[in-house]
């Protein structure tokens, strides 16, 4: 599909990673605080990259830190090691179930919104009056 030709140029552009299973190896490795991981303490967007560059992904990451492979410094086997039980399950919360039963859903946006005075309440709990305005207003056409 053209659109995945497109996420991958912006992925090396933003990231330096080429595919969407790259750049979850590199959130696991340096953490990503929107999606609640804390990732491995002193090991950051560059060096996650550098790694994944070095050994191809998370699980050669791995690899490399169990054989004591002399391209890890001795501070990112001691820093992979501290952060072994994180990384064990850290996978399991990055990646996307393709297997997931979802039916079929438009991908059609709506003009209006569908419950008005939910929309009214929500925006003056959430203090959402500007926002919300302006997504209504471009929805609108």
């Amino acid at each position: 599909a053209p659109w995945a030709l497109v996420l991958a140029a912006r992925l090396r552009e933003r990231y330096g990673v080429a595919t969407g299973a790259a750049y979850a190896d590199m959130a696991v490795l340096r953490g990503d605080p929107s999606d609640g991981l804390p990732g491995v303490p002193g090991i950051g967007e560059k060096t996650a990259v550098a790694l994944l560059e070095k050994y191809g992904d998370l699980a050669g990451v791995l690899a490399a830190r169990e054989a004591g492979d002399p391209g890890l410094t001795a501070t990112q086997r001691r820093r992979l090691e501290e952060a072994a039980s994180y990384l064990r399950v850290a996978p399991l919360v990055v990646r996307v179930a393709p297997d997931a039963p979802v039916g079929e859903v438009s991908d059609a946006l709506p003009r209006t919104p569908a419950d008005p005075d939910a929309l009214a309440e929500l925006t003056e709990r959430w203090g959402l009056g500007t926002s919300v305005r302006r997504l209504v207003d471009a929805l609108g056409g």
